[in-house]
């Protein structure tokens, strides 16, 4: 891959419109792991820090049962 290849917010961003052409950048990249790694990384922060405000609002977005 070239040195002016996007980056993974550019690359991120880019799936929702051109997936097809997004996963044949990503397939010549040397970062696809890394770029997956943080894919994964986007939702596991962003339900975490729901599950964390969540529960100090008093919710319980899960079974468990908030304590009190």
């Amino acid at each position: 891959m070239n040195k002016t290849s996007p980056g993974f917010l550019a690359l991120y961003l880019r799936m929702f419109i051109k997936p097809k052409s997004t996963y044949e950048i990503l397939i010549q990249s040397d970062k696809k792991l890394r770029y997956g790694f943080y894919a994964f990384l986007v939702p596991a922060i962003g339900y975490t820090l729901f599950y964390l405000m969540a529960y100090k609002s008093g919710g319980a977005p899960s079974t468990f049962k908030t304590p009190g």
